[in-house]
């Protein structure tokens, strides 16, 4: 029954393939009213495909599944993006604490050049924030 809400909640992707099938046919007066930046993410994200060695067909199409998918997540929210060392701290933030399995701060700690007890708080707020992501507040 959880599982049936949760997927309820996600809301559902069947139609992707098909969406991205015909998402190239779409009018350039619907297209124009897309922001720039959409077009751009885009393109992001076809680049580096490429550059990691998809082909430009792939990259082309899984750049347009990503977007699809950051788009049905936060369509119409507001994002703010840390750029240079701050988003490389977030995304080293968040690979320890993908790479952590509860007895491994000190090799994390080596592997990173951090402290065990830098380990510690990181693995601390990677985990509030995970627990806010998955499980709302029961006081908004």
């Amino acid at each position: 029954m959880a599982t049936e809400q949760q997927q309820d909640l996600l809301g559902d992707d069947s139609y992707s393939e098909e969406l991205l099938d015909h998402l190239e046919s779409v009018p350039a007066e619907v297209r124009e009213k897309w922001p720039k930046d959409l077009a751009a993410l885009c393109d992001i994200y076809d680049s580096e495909l490429k550059r990691l060695g998809i082909t430009d067909e792939d990259a082309h199409r899984i750049a347009l599944s990503l977007l699809l998918a950051q788009a049905n997540y936060g369509g119409g929210r507001m994002y703010y993006m840390p750029k240079g060392d701050r988003l490389k701290q977030a995304v080293r933030d968040r690979q320890i604490y993908r790479e952590f399995n509860g007895r491994n701060h000190d090799e994390l700690g080596k592997r990173y050049g951090l402290t065990v007890q830098r380990i510690y708080e990181i693995v601390k707020r990677q985990g509030e924030i995970e627990r806010a992501r998955v499980q709302p507040s029961l006081f908004c």
